[in-house]
Formats: structure tokens, C-alpha cells, sequence
């Protein structure tokens, strides 16, 4: 699902062999919080992460295991949207209606589109479900411009 995205790099660490307990100074507290213990690293974390916070009441080998949930994660923690305008690659039933839609709005009003999403990101924050259609919009949109 991701491998044609560089932006996202899956790495496992078995404690059994590798004690990691601090990256850079920061307790990577393996365990807390359930098992598997999952981490993301991105620009914003910097080289310590940050742990997963789990959505639901669900063990988190159930929450992340359904791959709509998993996919948002990603897509959140990564910054990234899964889609592909320009080939149509990843992109869901709604993107691809969305893209039909938006390729013959004027590119002010795509424009004026693209900057009301950006800001409703911010108030997404915690909803990833959410956050990642608004950056598949964005992303959209973003190639509608080139």
C-alpha cells in the first residue's frame, strides 16, 4: 500500500534482542500503552517520536488491524495522502469523484477551496478518519493547480 511513497518507512525493533528504551534522549516506553508498542517519527516528533494514542476501546492489535484505521494513521502521522492525482493510484471511490468534480472549477475557486481545507486541518488534529480525507482534498487540489 505504500510502497511507491517514500515519505513512509516501516522499521520494527525486537526488545528481545535491541533494549531500545531512549532515542535521543526520549523514553521510546515500550509496552506502555499495549502491545505492540507503535510509534511515529516525522519532522514534528523529531528523532524521539511519539507514541500511537489509541481511538478506541479496542486492543490496539484489533484497532490498528482494520486498514481503514491504519490507513488515516499513516496518512496523519506521515502528512501524506495515499492517492496519486496525476496517476489515480490509491485513491478511493470519493477521491476520484472529488477529482472528476474539481477539474473543471476555476483554479481561483480551487484556490480559495484548497486554503478553507488547509485551515480545517488544524481543527483535525485528533480525528484522523477526518484529517486524512481533507488531505486527500488538499493533495487534489494541489495537482489540479500544476
Amino acid at each position: 500500500m505504500f510502497s511507491k511513497h517514500t515519505e513512509v518507512v516501516f522499521g520494527d525493533v525486537n526488545l528481545q534482542e535491541n533494549q531500545v528504551q531512549k532515542v535521543h534522549g526520549e523514553s521510546q516506553s515500550p509496552g506502555a500503552g499495549g502491545w505492540p508498542t507503535i510509534r511515529y517519527f516525522n519532522k514534528e516528533t523529531g528523532y524521539g517520536g511519539k507514541a500511537y494514542s489509541k481511538r478506541t476501546d479496542k486492543a490496539m492489535c484489533e484497532e490498528l488491524g482494520d486498514n481503514k484505521a491504519m490507513l488515516a494513521y499513516v496518512e496523519t502521522a506521515a502528512g501524506i495522502s495515499i492517492c496519486r492525482p496525476e496517476t489515480k493510484l490509491g485513491c478511493d471511490e470519493n477521491q476520484l469523484n472529488y477529482l472528476e468534480k474539481m477539474k473543471d472549477v476555476p483554479l481561483e475557486k480551487r484556490k480559495q477551496d484548497r486554503e478553507k481545507l488547509e485551515k480545517l486541518m488544524e481543527t483535525y488534529k485528533d480525528k484522523p478518519g477526518r484529517e486524512s480525507r481533507v488531505r486527500g482534498r488538499i493533495e487534489i487540489l494541489k495537482h489540479l493547480e500544476l
